[in-house]
């Protein structure tokens, strides 16, 4: 009883990562074959980033107004 019970389990197991590992697969060929069309934006930063940071910042520092924001390079 407890071996197939053992077995049962095992081949569930094998059986669910080799689903994943045919999804992975799959992902890999769909995102080489349909790859991000990255277009060229004006310099400058995303509305969306702007407003986060806006929002953060009026939680961390109540009553306190952002200037300005200035975007450095990585050092890495």
């Amino acid at each position: 009883m407890e071996n197939s019970l053992f077995l049962i389990c095992m081949s569930s197991l094998a059986a669910v990562f080799t689903v994943l590992g045919l999804l992975a697969v799959t992902m890999k060929i769909l995102t080489g074959l349909f790859p991000v069309k990255v277009e060229k934006k004006e310099e400058g930063t995303d509305s969306a980033v702007l407003a986060a940071i806006h929002s953060v910042y009026a939680l961390v520092n109540p009553g306190a107004r952002i200037t300005h924001i200035e975007e450095t390079k990585s050092r890495r």
